[in-house]
């Protein structure tokens, strides 16, 4: 599958930390429809070269989970659960060819 990669500009900084909110994902084709087979948005700081889930959703079986509420209070234990999950698609995205580095990201 593809991979879409997305700025999300309108929630950089959202946990207080000076990050930038990106959106990566896989889309499969149902009826017709793309459907997310995942989607999750990333909060990337690149002063200290981290990432870290902000969500994660899928079309199939539906599911929207976010680590942070509307007062910005975070759920510890959702955000273990989205990070490691996100470090292990990120090694199967490198696996599959997409690359160590994003070429002609610009902040």
């Amino acid at each position: 599958m593809d991979l879409v990669y997305e700025r999300l500009s309108m929630i950089d900084g959202v946990n207080g930390l000076p990050n930038q909110a990106i959106s990566i994902a896989h889309y499969f084709e149902m009826n017709g429809d793309l459907c997310q087979d995942p989607e999750m948005v990333v909060l990337v700081n690149a002063s200290d070269r981290t990432a870290e889930a902000y969500s994660f959703q899928q079309a199939m079986p539906p599911i929207y989970q976010e680590v942070y509420d509307e007062g910005n209070r975070v759920d510890p234990a959702l955000k273990q659960n989205l990070n490691t999950f996100l470090e292990t698609w990120l090694d199967n995205l490198v696996n599959q060819g997409h690359g160590v580095e994003w070429e002609g990201y610009r902040s």
